[in-house]
């Protein structure tokens, strides 16, 4: 389900597919996938110059 996370599907879709009740249950069980957290870091300002 990090799949779905990563492209976009909102988290209430994602909940509703899986079965879980509370946004902390599928936070829980749907880890922020290394795309994610790359586009991220990526989409960060460079503070260095």
């Amino acid at each position: 389900m990090t799949l779905l996370k990563e492209v976009g599907i909102p988290a209430a879709v994602v909940m509703e597919l899986i079965g879980h009740d509370s946004e902390q249950m599928s936070e829980h069980y749907t880890p922020v996938g290394s795309e994610a957290l790359k586009k991220a870091t990526e989409s960060l300002p460079d503070v260095t110059k």
